[in-house]
Order: C-alpha cells, then sequence, then structure tokens
C-alpha cells in the first residue's frame, strides 16, 4: 500500500497544471514526541498512554511530499506504541503506520516556509485486545482511521541547483475511531504530537 500511495503522489506531481513555478518533492527522516490523552481501547480507558514512537526500528518514522508553487500532498508515516500491557491489552500499537494523507497550503518568506494541512488517516493497528489480535507486524489490516490536522515551520537552504537541505517542525493531531466485532468493538485514540523532521528536497 505504501508504494502504490507514494505512485499516486508522484502522478499527481506529474499532472501538476502548466502554469506551477515549481514542481518538486521532499523527503524526510524524523521523530514524534506525543501528549497522553485518554484513549479506549475495546471499552479498557487508558488514561495515561506512554506513547512511544521508535523511529528507526523495523518501518521507519518518515515523511514523503509533492509540492507544486503553494499547494503540496505529503504522506507522513507517523508510528505510536502504548508502551506498556495491561490485563486486557498486550503489545497495543499504530505502527506499521499512523499515516497522515495530507492537502498543505504554504506560505513563503524567503527560505521560510509555513504550511497548513488536513487529510485523511490510514492506520494499521496492532496487538491483542480482549483476548483477540487485531493485528500484527506486516500483516493486512490498514484501515482508514480519522481525520489529521497539521500546523509546520520549515526552513530551506538550497545546496545546489534543484536541490535544498530541510529542517521542520510540526505539530499534528487526529483522532483514530475504529470499530471491531465483538469482544474488541472499538478503538478510539486521540493523538497530539510535536514532529521535528530533517529531509532533502529536489525541484523537478
Amino acid at each position: 500500500m505504501k508504494r502504490i500511495s507514494l505512485l499516486i503522489l508522484i502522478l499527481l506531481a506529474l499532472s501538476a497544471p502548466a502554469g506551477a513555478n515549481v514542481v518538486g518533492v521532499d523527503v524526510f527522516l524524523g521523530s514524534s514526541w506525543h501528549g497522553g490523552q485518554s484513549i479506549n481501547v475495546g471499552g479498557h480507558v487508558i488514561k495515561d498512554p506512554k506513547w512511544i514512537t521508535r523511529p528507526f526500528e523495523d518501518y521507519f518514522y518518515y515523511a514523503v511530499r509533492i509540492r507544486w508553487t503553494n499547494i503540496e500532498v505529503e504522506w507522513l508515516h507517523d508510528k505510536v506504541y502504548m508502551g506498556y500491557d495491561t490485563a486486557d491489552i498486550q503489545g497495543f500499537n499504530i505502527s506499521d503506520g499512523y499515516n497522515y494523507v495530507l492537502f498543505n497550503k504554504v506560505q513563503k518568506w524567503g527560505p521560510w516556509e509555513a504550511r497548513l494541512g488536513a487529510g485523511p488517516i490510514i492506520v494499521h493497528p496492532e496487538g491483542t485486545v480482549n483476548g483477540v489480535e487485531i493485528g500484527h507486524h506486516g500483516g493486512p489490516s490498514w484501515r482508514l482511521g480519522g481525520i489529521g490536522f497539521q500546523g509546520a515551520i520549515a526552513y530551506r537552504q538550497e545546496v545546489g541547483t534543484g536541490f535544498s537541505i530541510i529542517a521542520e517542525a510540526k505539530v499534528a493531531t487526529g483522532v483514530v475511531h475504529l470499530t471491531y466485532p465483538a469482544p474488541v468493538y472499538e478503538v478510539y485514540a486521540p493523538t497530539s504530537g510535536i514532529h521535528l523532521l530533517l529531509g532533502v528536497g529536489w525541484d523537478l
């Protein structure tokens, strides 16, 4: 699915309007730190999830962005692990991907960029809830989870014709709400986080 999504982003870039000034691709690695809003997993309220990102384990934390002038499409692959088990919940995470598909509007001031974005969240929950496995690492349990939002500021330094290095900080938030057959019933997991990314840009 990730390869299909990347292909869609590339096709969107190639079909950018002829009047666009700059069409480009940005690729990032980074990490995120999440707040501890209460979540509901299988009818069990977890008041203090200790979200862990693990950005360089298994699938990396990353972001890929296609841009044309001041409009963008961005795939942000976040990772969230609950951090501990309970008697009813083991290994719960949303970390084969907590993926934001964001449509961004950008404002630029020289090398500085600010962006606001919104779009669907595509998730891959994993773990065992009330004795039932809801997903496992590498398994086919992708779900449309909700709507996400971001606000970001970045500094872009050109390092050659068409190439740049980018440092970016962002705040992203969203609520994942999924329903399941009994005895799981639902997963309700709001997450808000601070993200720091370092990447490279290429003007096509």
